[in-house]
């Protein structure tokens, strides 16, 4: 189609614009353009037939120019306008002129140059020539910024005609009857009909462009967990609206030196094909890549991978030196300035998982239970994109069921977890290798409230555990600042309106196979001890409250029994006997005697079964079946605890403490007095002991005596009798009586 006539048509007012209008067509003509305007075809703008030749013109010319101003001109005879009432946009009853020629060049698929005149622009006449509708004009402008048209603006004809000129190889390209040159380099095609559940999330993004400003930058990031789909929805949104942009162009940015590196790349034959492709200089490509996107509006960047804070600073810098274009970021860092409008990704509903799941395993072996297996295993994976993606890969590939896939999850988490086919998910890394870069850019104290997180469950966690540390370390562990730094990375997602936050089942599962077995070993005592010390903190006037959103934790630390240290167990069997009773049920219930009896075992099999290490879970497992009036089986181990705790020397009192108190509870309530005392009696020289080693006077001291008091009085003893068995026991032990008003009886 070479020297084929190219031809333009150039759209405006003529009061407004006749003097632009000329000099533009005189322009394109020295360019060998064929040029009409409206006065081309020398009709009465009453005639009927204008409109039709318009339309005409401008369905078989090359190119449209538009220039924008208030002024939008006489409308053509409603008997014209009919004929072509289906090209009117929504909300339009009539149009000018000068509107419909911009409604035939958009409806026949035209390269349109919008120019858009400066409030300073002074117009050719005063005011209008004829018949003019300033508010038809604001609705058709408004349309166009709606549209996210881009409409560079001009002061004068020479600055109108230097836009022209720098759109007149898009026209050229069009009239030469080639394929419009489109720079484009994205990564990867359209996965079509398996790109699900992300159709809401894509028009919010496409409406935030739309309510931007047309000609300046506009930027905005995609940020959510690694792993979780931002890449492909951001390559789909390209895709989608490829029409609509002059370029589509793809950088990753994972540092500021590999931003401009890959943005310097961009001059390269295969993308811009620029004359700077082969100047050693960064700095020159970079400038010449910046410049071509200045020259050339109307494109679409996608910068990936943006998972630093350098890069994220790095590619704010880089926004200020842009134009005319949209630039969608993608970036596990979820804190931005004001910039850069922040959009949120979120996992995938759970219908649109499993569709994603039945659709992308042709391979699979079927089952009549195909639908609910795909379910289980898409909350196994928490509903993950890439998670879904990897699995969906291996079982094609393997011709698994998702049961059999299910079945190995429990046994090579770890293997499929970084099992990855890049030919297969069109993506360079596993979920456990994606996350495993993130977590290396941690800050020490980040990186190790991570690791306890991962032994948490996935249920919502309060942001007051992160509070449970003991005054004197604070300052070293500022859990609330690490816990912000995981949320800027993405990994953990907080709540916007419960101060309460969430990790993700996998995050948990790749930050606890990071860890060796001795590690673990370590981080799950700590997580008991961590819990255990939050629950003996609570305020006590809102103790229930305080303990109830840790429950669905601690019921996670059950599993773990098996790997923890004495002092643990001894804290989680305390939270657990506790919680029983803040609720005021029933404390012994199916899930915490086995975890006693279990705990028990464990002790009894590492350390034998006489150690003084099990008094303690004796204790409060003895307490427990006293409470259900299980009196029989709680002597016997009240009993075992107390023969233990005696043998135990300083730890050994305190346990005998609380032993003895509940033996002579257990002994009232079955109407043994004579054993409530002497088990009374034996919980206060437990307390003198520890008052004499610790030198003070020990908590429970003084109730302890009073209920002594209670029980001698019980069996006939008179006040003063009863303080003389108090006061003897106290000098017994070597300590000063209490004082105390003392009277003999009156007969």
């Amino acid at each position: 189609m070479a020297g084929k006539t190219r031809r333009c048509f150039v759209s405006g007012v003529s009061s407004e614009f006749g003097h632009v209008r000329d000099e533009i067509a005189n322009d394109l003509q020295a360019h060998s353009y064929d040029v009409a305007v409206q006065r081309s075809f020398g009709t009465d703008p009453w005639a009927p037939s204008l409109l039709a030749m318009l339309h005409d013109f401008i369905k078989d010319c090359d190119c449209v120019v538009a220039l924008i101003g208030s002024r939008s001109g006489d409308c053509p005879p409603d008997e014209a306008a009919v004929v072509y009432a289906d090209i009117l946009p929504e909300g339009f009853a009539r149009a000018s002129y000068t509107q419909w020629e911009v409604f035939f060049a958009e409806a026949h698929g035209k390269p349109v140059a919008y120019l858009r005149a400066r409030p300073n622009f002074v117009p050719r006449d005063a005011g209008p020539s004829g018949a003019d509708f300033p508010d038809l004009q604001a609705a058709h402008i408004c349309r166009l910024e709606r549209l996210n048209r881009y409409m560079p603006e001009f002061s004068d004809t020479a600055e109108a005609c230097r836009h022209v000129g720098r759109v007149r190889w898009e026209f050229a390209d069009a009239a030469a009857g080639a394929p419009r040159h489109k720079p484009r380099n994205l990564p990867l095609g359209s996965i079509g009909a398996l790109f699900k559940g992300r159709e809401e999330f894509l028009s919010e993004l496409r409406a935030s462009f739309e309510r931007s400003s047309a000609t300046a930058i506009t930027g905005k990031v995609m940020h959510g967990l690694g792993g979780i789909g931002k890449t492909r929805a951001a390559i789909e949104y390209g895709l989608k609206h490829e029409k609509e942009y002059s370029a589509l162009l793809f950088v990753t940015a994972n540092s500021p030196e590999e931003l401009a590196s890959n943005l310097a790349a961009l001059v390269g034959p295969l993308v811009l094909d620029l004359p700077q492709q082969n100047n050693g200089q960064e700095e020159v490509r970079l400038a010449a890549v910046l410049r071509w996107l200045g020259d050339h509006p109307r494109w679409f960047l996608l910068i990936d991978n943006v998972d630093t804070e350098a890069a994220a600073t790095a590619v704010e810098e880089m926004l200020a030196r842009l134009s005319g274009g949209h630039v969608l970021i993608t970036s596990r860092v979820g804190a931005w300035s004001h910039q850069v409008d922040a959009l949120e990704l979120d996992l995938l509903a759970l219908g649109s998982a499993v569709e994603y799941l039945l659709e992308a395993t042709p391979g699979r072996r079927r089952t009549a239970t195909d639908r609910e297996d795909a379910a289980k295993l898409s909350k196994t994976l928490g509903h993950l994109s890439l998670a879904l993606a990897q699995a969906a890969a291996y079982i094609d590939r393997r011709r698994l069921t998702f049961a059999a896939y299910l079945e190995a999850w429990e046994s090579a988490r770890r293997k499929l977890l970084e099992t990855h086919d890049p030919r297969q998910l069109a993506y360079p890394f596993s979920v456990a290798a994606t996350w495993l870069t993130t977590f290396e850019q941690l800050s020490e104290s980040a990186r190790d409230l991570l690791g306890l997180l991962a032994f948490l469950s996935i249920e919502p966690i309060p942001e007051s555990l992160c509070d449970a540390v003991p005054e004197d370390v604070r300052d070293e562990f500022d859990l609330f600042a690490a816990l912000a730094e995981l949320g800027r990375y993405s990994l953990v997602s907080r709540d916007r309106d419960r101060p309460e936050f969430t990790v993700h089942r996998l995050v948990q599962a790749v930050a606890r196979d990071s860890l060796n077995e001795d590690e673990q070993r370590l981080t799950i005592n700590t997580v008991v001890n961590w819990l255990s010390w939050a629950v003996r903190h609570l305020d006590p006037g809102d103790i229930w409250s305080g303990i109830e959103p840790l429950q669905p934790h601690l019921k996670v630390a059950f599993a773990h029994l098996e790997r923890l240290e004495p002092g643990a167990m001894e804290g989680l069997a305390w939270v657990t006997s506790n919680s029983g009773k803040l609720r005021g049920e029933k404390v012994l219930d199916r899930q915490t005697e086995p975890m006693f009896r279990q705990a028990l075992a464990i002790l009894a099999k590492n350390y034998g079964s006489d150690s003084a290490l099990a008094a303690p879970l004796l204790e409060k497992f003895g307490e427990l079946l006293l409470n259900a009036n299980r009196l029989d089986e709680a002597e016997a181990i009240l009993r075992r605890a107390l023969e233990i705790s005696e043998r135990g020397g300083l730890m050994g009192s305190f346990v005998a403490v609380d032993v003895n108190r509940n033996l002579a509870n257990l002994f009232l309530a079955a109407g043994r007095i004579d054993e409530a005392e002497t088990a009374l009696k034996r919980s206060l020289q437990a307390l003198l002991t520890l008052a004499v080693r610790g030198g003070g006077r020990p908590v429970g001291l003084m109730t302890t005596v009073h209920d002594y008091v209670a029980v001698l009085e019980n069996r006939g003893k008179s006040p003063s009798e009863s303080c003389a068995i108090i006061d003897a026991l106290f000098r017994e032990a070597g300590v000063e009586p209490p004082r105390r008003d003392c009277q003999e009886d009156s007969a």
